[in-house]
């Protein structure tokens, strides 16, 4: 068989086999972009080809995705086509816009030179840099993104190419969405690879409309065929070796190739019985000395933060032993190297099995130094909150200031973060009258977050538990600070009743916080909530169209508590684009 597609997500130093009819599909793909970029060039309009094109390959662990993706990668190059290529990875699913801040992290600086919407872009950008943005809201930055990607398309057409998005930040599969659902108008293909079983449901419902509509297209890999892997073991192993071999990998390409390297290596036992392919990669792991070991642990450890530098750092390491035993790895093929220095472990299987076979304390103090490095570097408090969030083990007042920090920033365009690392504040937060009223904040401000970003039932949960909460920050008697969280937080709650379709459970809830005999301030408050709730058939903020326009209501945003008056978007709750914060 001719060598033409991809086999194994094991090494790019695996031959291209069995993924011919992928590869002619994505050649069709690159050459319709390269003609519409070089059409649009020359002032031609060419129907239908101007548009992004989305490309879903999916498969198992080791199928081959992200080798697949890489040879689509170099031939879109040797088109000259523009290559963004980011990957999602496990134990950074909180950090916001991670894959697409991978996949912009080779962008030459001078690309968005006179881009008026830099600003609203620079969370995807310099996440360090974020913190300057936090006004902007997650549904402008998401068109942002589509022109900034019309921008980067424009000379000769651009490749996107996000692998691993099982493991994506809830922010970037909402990026995704947007960018799924309203095709750019440029010669963009986007490209994403995942593993069917493993991806969040809303990402495997978006793209499966996409394909029911014709927007996206579905590649979906299978095994290898046993003359497939017989091709791969070469001419010294025995028909009856390989097919044996074929059998036990299930014609998984990375399975098939530990198992090859393992019986040429004499330490696989009998074929017919071959050991987990979990123990066959930790096997590698044992020729080690104690302080390359060590170094691999690390890399396992900080995922994008595995510089060199943060390495010696983190190790206590350097010097020519330090680089000897870096080298040495990479030789071995335990390790890679990016461009920018970037150290990985060949494949995400291998970097899952020794992260969680480091001890946990050693993981601890890994993200601790991690921390206080990107501290010193002037990271901003969300870049740090994923290695603070992992070395936290009890009450750190500094640890949870930064990740109260973090959620701050990211409250507007990735709400999701933003509830994740409130929670870990609050589940290491004392349970002491001392911060009592501090706890009641941090709820409130966390069940605003989930509610943003879709999670109505368990945000009226936090907010029923908050209400019925007696305050103990002030002995008996409630404090002006605290009656105020309480009147926000009925009326969060009446909103997200109403747009859970209770809405006679939050005119209730507003009565009933009426005849408690609030402050008058706060009664004007509930009053507007509850006049704007009391019909089922006026939930919405809309005014009627017989209404002197006049008389309508101003659309100028009204003071946290009250809604601003905007017509109401059915895909999204109206409290993710409020403009400030509880």
């Amino acid at each position: 068989m001719a060598a033409d597609g991809v086999v194994g997500d094991a090494g790019d130093r695996a031959p291209l086999l069995s993924r011919s009819a992928e590869l002619a599909r994505f050649d069709e793909l690159l050459d319709r972009s390269a003609r519409s970029a070089r059409g649009a060039a020359k002032g031609e309009e060419s129907r239908g080809t101007g548009r992004s094109q989305v490309v879903d390959i999916t498969g198992a662990a080791g199928i081959g995705k992200s080798r697949l993706l890489g040879e689509v990668c170099a031939r879109a190059r040797r088109r000259g086509l523009t290559v963004l290529r980011g990957r999602a990875t496990e134990y950074e699913r909180e950090v916001p816009f991670q894959v697409f801040t991978d996949a912009l992290a080779d962008l030459d600086p001078h690309a968005l030179d006179g881009f008026q919407e830099a600003d609203a872009v620079l969370p995807l950008l310099q996440p360090s840099d974020a913190q300057h943005t936090d006004a902007a809201d997650r549904f402008g930055l998401h068109r942002s993104t589509a022109a900034l990607l019309a921008r980067l398309a424009a000379p000769s057409g651009l490749l996107l190419a996000l692998d691993d998005l099982h493991w994506a930040d809830s922010a970037s599969l909402e990026l995704l969405d947007h960018l799924v659902r309203h095709a750019v108008h440029a010669p963009v293909v986007l490209a994403v690879t995942r593993r069917d079983r493993q991806s969040p449901e809303s990402l495997a419902a978006r793209l499966t409309r996409g394909v029911d509509d014709g927007t996206v297209t579905r590649l979906g890999l299978g095994p290898l065929s046993a003359s497939d892997c017989a091709e791969l073991a070469g001419p010294g192993m025995s028909a009856a070796d390989t097919a044996a071999l074929h059998a036990a990998s299930e014609g998984n390409p990375l399975y098939f190739l530990t198992l090859l390297q393992a019986r040429r290596g004499g330490t696989t036992p009998d074929a017919s019985s071959p050991p987990e392919l979990g123990a066959l990669l930790l096997e590698e792991l044992t020729v080690l000395t104690p302080s390359q070991r060590g170094i691999v642990e690390a890399v396992a450890v900080l995922g994008e933060h595995a510089t060199p530098a943060m390495l010696g750092r983190v190790t206590g390491r350097s010097g020519t032993a330090f680089t000897d035993d870096v080298h040495d790895l990479i030789h071995r093929d335990l390790l890679r190297s990016d461009p920018q220095g970037l150290l990985t472990l060949r494949h995400p299987v291998v970097r899952t099995l020794v992260h969680e076979s480091t001890p946990f304390l050693r993981r601890v103090d890994i993200h601790r130094l991690a921390a206080e490095e990107l501290a010193l570097a002037g990271a901003s408090a969300a870049e740090r909150a994923h290695h603070v969030e992992r070395s936290l083990i009890a009450w750190d007042p500094a640890a949870v200031a930064v990740l109260e920090e973090a959620a701050a920033r990211t409250a507007r365009t990735a709400p999701a973060s933003c509830a994740h690392w409130l929670d870990v504040a609050l589940r290491h937060l004392p349970h002491t009258g001392e911060h009592a009223f501090r706890r009641r904040e941090l709820t409130l401000r966390r069940a605003r977050a989930l509610a943003a970003c879709g999670g109505l039932r368990e945000s009226r949960d936090l907010l029923q538990e908050l209400i019925a909460t007696p305050s103990r920050s002030s002995g008996d008697r409630p404090t002006g600070d605290d009656q105020d969280v309480r009147v926000r937080a009925v009326v969060l709650c009446a909103l997200v009743e109403r747009h859970l379709g209770r809405c006679t459970e939050a005119v209730a809830l507003l009565r009933r916080e009426l005849a408690r005999g609030p402050a008058p301030a706060d009664v004007v408050r509930l009053g507007l909530e509850l006049r704007l709730g009391r019909a089922p058939g006026q939930r919405h903020l809309v005014p009627p169209r017989s209404e002197p326009r006049s008389r309508r209501p101003s659309r100028r945003p009204a003071r946290w508590g009250t809604r601003p008056v905007r017509r109401p978007s059915s895909r999204s709750p109206p409290w993710g684009r409020r403009t400030r914060a509880p």
